[in-house]
């Protein structure tokens, strides 16, 4: 189940990344912090959903799973277990602020699925740290040069990707939130797994990872936290009468697919290190790579045929908010070698 929600959690991450770039540009008329809110108030309230659903199918077809012990676990869990889940939840909504906000200083799609994709170098790193005090203590051993090797080749990837692109207007606002989306995804992953693990030596059953849910998608909610500022909560009512009312359709798929993202990066993290699910998530960055090209043609086809916009079911798609497409073979060919270099750095380390 690991392997296969991990995976998951890697194709939702792509679309989430892509579709993000044009709808905070769009939608929310480049305002980050209502994509955020929206988010978090989404993402709580389709994950807790989502939840009971499952809870009751379970519960109904197979012999696992059990109503009454997921209650009880609740109960029992609330008590450690249950109130670090909640801040996990909000570590993980945290991420989501510095992610929309480096949307917001317009950096491309690519790019931040590149730095997307370095996640697990970090968050192995802590682990490398953790065993250095505590050896033996972790859920990895010794690692071999390979692991040297494999960050030499993603941070120089990585230098190339940022180089080539050219993007150099919001150096110091692009560094600063992907440090700290960085920090707090790390700091999330790693708490995840320790709750499920409570030191490596036992796990948890179905059930108590069910009954977790809960407390996981309350903290999610804390993103909501902007409505509390009267100044604030009078911007978003603005630009929820004026605005973002009239996309709720596209919104609600889009959120949808977001809370997806975290609900399979939390199933994959039940079974398997935070590394791990990581690196196949980091796999979305070819997708969004190649999502990226089609919409800049897109884009090019609309400008030729003097189109400003597409509708379809719901989505409205602006030519002003679509990449530029990529001019020349030369280009593509050389931006698609660095992402593999990326990639190829990130196997060899993890």
């Amino acid at each position: 189940m690991g392997l296969v929600a991990a995976i998951l959690s890697s194709i939702c991450t792509a679309l989430m990344v892509v579709s993000d770039r044009f709808i905070i540009k769009d939608y929310y008329e480049g305002k980050s912090e209502h994509a955020w809110i929206i988010s978090s108030a989404a993402g709580g309230v389709f994950g807790l959903a989502l939840t009971v659903i499952i809870a009751f199918f379970l519960s109904v077809f197979t012999d696992s799973v059990s109503l009454t012990l997921i209650s009880a676990a609740i109960y029992e869990l609330f008590f450690w277990e249950g109130i670090a889940m909640v801040l996990v939840g909000t570590f993980a909504i945290q991420t989501l602020y510095h992610y929309f906000r480096c949307y917001e200083n317009d950096v491309s799609s690519p790019t931040i699925a590149s730095w997307i994709a370095t996640l697990p170098l970090f968050i192995m790193a802590v682990y490398l740290i953790a065993e250095f005090f505590y050896p033996n203590g972790t859920e990895i051993g010794g690692v071999g040069p390979h692991w040297f090797i494999g960050i030499f080749i993603t941070c120089f990837g990585l230098l190339a990707f940022e180089l080539y692109t050219g993007e150099k207007s919001t150096v110091k606002s692009r560094y600063k939130h992907i440090f700290l989306y960085l920090l707090s995804s790390i700091v999330y992953v790693v708490t995840l797994r320790f709750i499920f693990t409570s030191g490596i030596d036992t796990s948890m059953g179905l059930n108590e990872i069910i009954a977790l849910l809960p407390f996981y998608w309350l903290g999610f909610l804390a993103g909501t936290r902007p409505l509390l500022q009267t100044e604030a909560r009078s911007n978003f009512v603005a630009a929820w009468r004026n605005r973002i009312r009239l996309f709720l359709l596209p919104i609600g798929i889009i959120e949808i697919i977001g809370m997806l993202v975290f609900y399979f990066e939390y199933l994959g993290i039940t079974e398997l290190n935070p590394t791990v699910v990581n690196l196949f998530i980091a796999a979305h960055i070819v997708i969004v790579y190649l999502l990226n090209l089609s919409l800049g043609f897109l884009r090019t086809k609309m400008e030729r045929e003097t189109v400003s916009h597409y509708s379809v079911l719901g989505f409205t798609i602006t030519a002003n908010a679509l990449p530029i497409q990529k001019t020349g073979a030369k280009i593509i060919a050389t931006e698609t070698i660095i992402l593999m270099i990326i990639i190829a750095g990130i196997i060899i380390a993890t």
